[in-house]
């Protein structure tokens, strides 16, 4: 039968477990892609890109999370990062998707919403070069944005429409990452790249927001990387709303119940 939807995740460099998954939707279509020949599932239908070797490893993953209609067979994708489980359909938000329509679904940051304390939070946690920060912070001043707007999205999850809007988005997106990386090596922090493409030149698309909670709810969950133990480092309050900015407004993101 013709497919609805996908869901689509990607183990590179064997950065990841397989998390299989627990009940399937016979409407969706179930991907994962990888640069390991060996890899096996038995729910995800798994596709080996050759085309990602002699990329270096992040140029790997951004190469397929900016480019997922290259894998799949229907209009509309649900990306999700490999670490998340798939524990039932995710009808539900295609169909929230499918009301206005919405052209993407996006998930705020928990934490910020601006760049300057996300680039202070890498830079104090995870070791991010200083000059990175202050390379991207200097283009977009120089593009003349304001750092003050409120819009910053998290990279683990997203659900995009086929059309050129979106390969318009997904292109510059790239693009810029790698400017902003080096000879080898595209640039590791995309969250805010694609926040910022998002801000100054795509404001006006319908953004489906939705809360951290669907990725730890019945319908999802979210372990640490390479693990069976599941990540319960909650920034939300569960059973009460959630409000985030986009587009430096105040939102209710959606929630999976």
């Amino acid at each position: 039968m013709n497919k609805k939807y996908t869901v689509l995740c990607y183990i590179i460099n064997g950065y990841e477990r397989v998390h299989e998954v627990l009940e399937s939707d016979p409407e969706c279509e179930y991907i994962l892609v990888t640069d390991d020949p060996n890899l096996k599932s038995r729910t995800w239908n798994v596709v080996y890109d050759e085309s990602l070797l002699g990329m270096s490893v992040f140029d790997r993953c951004y190469s397929i999370r900016f480019n997922v209609f290259k894998y799949v067979t229907t209009d509309i994708c649900i990306y999700i990062d490999a670490n998340i489980e798939v524990r039932r359909p995710l009808r539900k938000l295609i169909e929230k998707m499918d009301e206005r329509p919405y052209d993407m679904c996006m998930m705020p940051h928990p934490l910020n919403s601006t760049f300057i304390p996300e680039y202070t939070n890498w830079i104090k946690w995870r070791g991010y070069p200083v000059e990175k920060a202050r390379k991207f912070l200097d283009v977009v001043l120089k593009a003349g944005y304001n750092l003050e707007y409120r819009s910053l999205f998290q990279g683990c999850f997203k659900i995009v429409r086929r059309g050129k809007i979106n390969s318009d988005f997904e292109r510059m997106t790239l693009a810029m990452l790698k400017y902003l990386g080096t000879d080898t090596e595209i640039e590791r922090l995309d969250q805010t790249v694609y926040s910022y493409i998002l801000n100054l030149y795509f404001s006006d698309l319908k953004i489906l927001p939705v809360s951290e909670q669907i990725v730890r709810s019945d319908y999802m969950t979210w372990y640490w990387h390479n693990s069976d133990k599941k990540n319960l480092n909650f920034f939300m309050t569960p059973g009460k709303p959630d409000y985030k900015y986009v587009f430096n407004r105040q939102v209710e993101c959606l929630q999976l119940l």
